[in-house]
């Protein structure tokens, strides 16, 4: 008998449907109450309760290649939670990408001007919607979330992907609606994800385990290596997070690459 985790989650259970649900009510009362620049200037022109410090690394963490390099630790160790992670990432991306450039929408910034928006980072103006950060963060909360991991890890993570959702507007990169947008995308990733890594299970496999570790890997070094890109003061906990999650990684990647997968 396969564990819960390993079956595909149907649609009537709620990790599927509450969500999206929650964010698209909440998209449609900010299109209704045309209230999207006023939600985002009650957010971003308060004064940040924990200051820019915080709001910086919290947001960093919605990075996508710092959230590849977050999943080294599974590898080798749990291949059907890491591809699954690995597929709604790149639904996600595609998503994202898609919209992003298809649309090109004006981020606060352009709109309002510099005298409205607090930024704490870099100056971001174009390619709002929706928030890529958001996105990739609620994807990986997906994955944690349908494939039954432990409460331990998923209550944090929880509150961590909120606050990184939060954050986009505290430092002046997002609008709500790409915010929620973000999330709805991001978990319907996770959903169409769950269904595809049981119809292609070809990163279940020893070709695709090495794959995928080598996708985060490189992963691993463009975090390393890569210019800084307005974030500098947060470059301490980037690399912090790289190394330790490539150490966590290596009796995984013993193992993957010895005879016993």
């Amino acid at each position: 008998m396969r564990k819960k985790q390993d079956t595909v989650v149907p649609l009537r259970d709620a990790r599927v449907w509450l969500l999206p649900m929650v964010m698209a009510a909440v998209s449609l009362i900010v299109l209704g109450i045309n209230g999207n620049k006023v939600l985002f200037a009650m957010v971003n022109t308060a004064q940040p309760i924990l200051g820019d410090f915080f709001w910086l690394h919290i947001t960093v963490l919605g990075d996508s290649a710092i959230l590849l390099v977050l999943l080294l630790p599974f590898v080798g160790k749990n291949p059907r939670l890491l591809w699954h992670m690995v597929l709604a990432a790149i639904l996600a991306t595609i998503v994202v990408l898609l919209l992003k450039n298809g649309l090109r929408l004006p981020r606060p910034f352009s709109v309002l001007g510099p005298e409205s928006v607090y930024v704490i980072g870099p100056e971001l103006s174009k390619k709002s919607f929706p928030s890529g950060h958001t996105a990739a963060a609620f994807t990986i909360l997906s994955v944690l979330w349908l494939r039954g991991v432990s409460m331990l890890l998923v209550l944090p993570a929880t509150i961590l992907v909120v606050l990184i959702g939060y954050s986009r507007l505290v430092v002046g990169a997002h609008w709500p609606l790409d915010v929620a947008a973000g999330a709805l995308f991001g978990w319907l990733a996770g959903v169409a994800a769950d269904r595809l890594v049981f119809r292609w299970q070809w990163g279940l496999t020893k070709t695709g385990q090495l794959s995928v570790a080598i996708l985060l890997v490189v992963a691993f070094f463009w975090v390393m290596l890569r210019p800084d890109t307005g974030h500098g003061s947060t470059m301490l906990m980037q690399y912090s997070i790289a190394i330790i999650s490539l150490l966590a990684s290596l009796p995984g990647l013993r193992l993957l690459l010895s005879n016993k997968i």
